[in-house]
């Protein structure tokens, strides 16, 4: 199998998740509000980079498990010449029912 072309710009990556760099780690925090059953996606820059969001949200909303559209978005960004590494997970989303009904926690 075929070595690709190094990438040149991953020198920063560990350094920057460290905390090393002179103005610190950028982290970037945003918040969503959940329903039930919603699902999420956790996925690197492996798909991002090579998959728009709009394909991205067609293949989720395909009638398919979720192992199997974790499957059909690696296989698309891998056609489509992805060279950095491809994780995809998706995880559904549970509102606990205690909390629906008394709008406490346990």
């Amino acid at each position: 199998m075929p070595v690709g072309p190094p990438i040149g710009d991953v020198n920063h990556v560990l350094t920057e998740v460290m905390g090393a760099t002179v103005d610190g780690p950028k982290v970037v925090v945003e918040q969503f509000r959940l329903a039930d059953d919603d699902v999420l996606l956790l996925c690197t820059n492996g798909l991002t980079d090579v998959i728009d969001d709009d394909s991205i949200a067609n293949a989720l909303a395909s009638r398919r498990t979720q192992a199997e559209q974790c499957d059909l978005l690696v296989d698309r960004a891998l056609a489509d010449g992805a060279v950095d590494n491809i994780t995809v997970v998706l995880a559904n989303y549970h509102v606990n029912r205690f909390e629906v009904d008394t709008g406490r926690r346990r």
